[in-house]
């Protein structure tokens, strides 16, 4: 039951009423606070506004997170709204304009501490992240509280506690050299050089000149005259239009002496020639404004860095790590008699990068990318060391360079894949001497089967298996598919180095050899279709395998080397498949090459809904040491276009 004061003596009220006071206040100096206080009093202090006053805190935190932002416009300040407003804007903008953009990345609200009258100061954490590494200080904001509203007072001091009025920051940087990429001999392959852009200068040529300096300096660069005139029309009245970056010893007389023309010295990374192995190398550029802020500064617009290939999977490696510097320099606007020193507040070292070697032979990737000039479908030519397991050379045709289609291309590799379907029949107790059945057609379940249209008929009937092998007898292998053990040929690709994938550093695609309990689609991936995929670089290694005696998976980077987990091939094993490659060559559908090649085995592999269907074209052979795989999207047949682009590989 409450006791109303109004029954007690008289004398006794004021007394209890200065007791429920004292508990009063008691009471309030032991209550909790917020998050961000300290331990404040009820007549103000650190966290808690005095009575009467409201909370500062959602006005500081409005300008923790234009701190952040860079926008200053949702911030209010003291004096006229739009004339205290617009003179901090103009003031942050010059302290920030020489710092690349970098604003931090976080900035907490520690706390606010109320100093009574309408006065407060807000304490900052600012967090900036700048190459890589974190730096933190606290900076302070004071603050002034006008009807009912908190308004902050603008001081260079909010933005860095060392700025001044005469002061603002900059940030610069030192660049270390981006590092190379190197073949297997340590030559570089992609480095940077210096090159020259050679272009219009529009500001320094009359209107009347610049079509005719545009034409003849592109007739003397090699390149469309009419597209460049139109460029040069096209782009401002003062502006320098580049037509081309080229190497120092390319700039003649001729182009330099051209009215109008002006050249910039610049480095840029470039591989040793136009296109040289780009679906491995990759390209390097300006890193974009989003590519810059998605690195959390770690670079800047402008920069360059990897953009495709190895050359952005590596580009941390390779580029390094910039030295990064941000000092308190005096502004221009500051007075001549400013004893303003100049302070370095932040700082980093340079580092170098590291070059990345791969086993690519320059020989052989230029032969490879030589035999494959004219080819206008797409296709790839892989070539691998059958001893090391090393990619030599991963070329693609100009159909789409760009691509990693010979490393990671998805294709049915068709015949070829039928070396991997003979070492499963091996496995069972076959040879390349046993004899077996090649009729002219075949149906399983329901599904007709057939020999290609140029499979002679003079090898119907029974032939040994490696003559089936050398001729390409589909239904030699269909008629196995039952026989075989559901993951025979699955173990069989692993132990030639397909269908297991690994980690190895760069775009592959081992292939894929699914097991099946499908009678129609077992009989398909016998001979390479159904659900069999394979890259060039998969089937190189078929023949790289057989080549070798052992089971070989191809790598590229140094320090990259993947390990074989498969059932090891045997001697007998690589021995039996050697006599039906060399069988194929000696007397079968790759006799064309000759002495060329030890062992190979042609492919052409069906797809799509098509009547007649489109046909993928193939061709992996090995000769001593060197294995290879050609392979040409929607082409004829292995032995008529793969073919001739494996013999000009070989010849070279």
């Amino acid at each position: 039951m409450a006791t109303s004061l109004g029954r007690l003596p008289r004398a006794l009220t004021p007394l209890l009423l200065g007791l429920a006071m004292i508990l009063s206040l008691g009471l309030a100096g032991c209550s909790k606070l917020g998050p961000e206080s300290t331990g404040g009093k009820s007549q103000g202090g650190q966290g808690r506004p005095p009575a009467g006053e409201p909370d500062a805190a959602p006005s500081a935190t409005d300008l923790a997170k234009a701190l952040v932002s860079g926008n200053l416009t949702a911030v209010k300040f003291v004096g006229d709204q739009a004339t205290a407003s617009q003179a901090a804007i103009d003031d942050y903008t010059v302290i920030m304009a020489g710092m690349d953009g970098i604003r931090p990345v976080k900035v907490d609200l520690k706390g606010v501490a109320y100093r009574g009258k309408g006065l407060a100061t807000a304490g900052l954490k600012q967090t900036w992240q700048i190459g890589g590494k974190t730096w933190t200080f606290d900076t302070e904001a004071s603050m002034n509280l006008v009807d009912e509203t908190w308004y902050i007072v603008w001081k260079p001091t909010i933005v860095h506690p060392q700025l001044t009025d005469h002061s603002r920051m900059r940030h610069t940087r030192e660049l270390p050299a981006r590092e190379p990429i190197l073949d297997r001999d340590g030559k570089a392959l992609m480095e940077e050089r210096n090159l020259v852009q050679v272009g219009i200068d529009k500001a320094n040529l009359g209107k009347d000149k610049w079509s005719s300096s545009a034409r003849q300096l592109a007739t003397e660069l090699k390149i469309d005259p009419a597209e460049y005139d139109t460029k040069v029309q096209s782009a401002g009245e003062k502006a320098f239009v580049i037509a081309k970056t080229i190497s120092m010893n390319e700039m003649t007389s001729t182009a330099i002496n051209t009215p109008g023309v002006v050249s910039v010295d610049i480095t840029r990374t470039r591989p040793i020639s136009p296109g040289f192995a780009e679906s491995i190398l990759g390209s390097v550029g300006e890193a974009t404004p989003e590519q810059a802020k998605a690195s959390k500064n770690l670079f800047q617009p402008g920069d360059q860095v990897g953009q495709s290939g190895l050359s952005k999977r590596y580009d941390a490696w390779l580029r390094g790590t910039p030295g990064e510097v941000i000092t308190l320099v005096k502004r221009k606007s500051a007075p001549k008699d400013s004893d303003h020193v100049d302070i370095t507040v932040f700082s980093t070292e340079k580092s170098a990068g590291k070059s990345l070697q791969l086993t690519l032979s320059t020989e052989q990737q230029k032969k490879a990318e030589q035999a494959l000039e004219g080819v206008d479908q797409v296709a790839s030519v892989v070539a691998i060391n059958a001893t090391t397991g090393e990619i030599l050379a991963a070329a693609n045709s100009t159909a789409r360079p760009a691509n990693p289609d010979a490393t990671f291309g998805r294709y049915a590799p068709g015949s070829t894949f039928k070396v991997v379907t003979a070492l499963a029949m091996v496995r069972q107790g076959m040879s390349a001497g046993t004899r077996v059945s090649c009729p002219a057609t075949l149906t399983v379940n329901g599904r007709t089967f057939k020999n290609y249209n140029d499979y002679p008929t003079s090898k119907l009937g029974t032939v040994t298996l490696a003559e089936a092998l050398a001729y390409s007898c589909n239904t030699a292998f269909i008629g196995q598919a039952a026989k075989l053990p559901k993951d025979a040929l699955k173990s069989a690709a692993a132990s030639l180095g397909m269908g297991v994938d690994f980690d190895a550093g760069f775009p592959v695609f081992y292939g894929s050899v699914p097991t099946t309990d499908d009678p129609v689609v077992a009989a398909a991936n016998t001979i390479g279709q159904g659900q069999i995929e394979a890259s060039p670089l998969a089937m190189a290694a078929v023949a790289a395998s057989v080549a070798g005696g052992t089971t070989v998976v191809p790598w590229l980077i140094k320090g990259k080397t993947p390990k074989a987990t498969a059932e090891p091939l045997t001697a007998n094993e690589a021995e039996q498949l050697r006599l039906m490659m060399q069988a194929t060559v000696q007397e079968g559908a790759a006799r064309f090459l000759g002495s060329k090649a030890d062992g190979a085995k042609t492919g052409t592999a069906e797809f799509g809904n098509e009547t007649p269907p489109k046909t993928h074209a193939w061709m992996i052979a090995y000769k001593g040491d060197l294995a290879v795989a050609v392979m040409v999207a929607e082409g004829q047949s292995g032995s008529s276009t793969a073919g001739p682009i494996l013999s000009k590989f070989l010849d070279n």
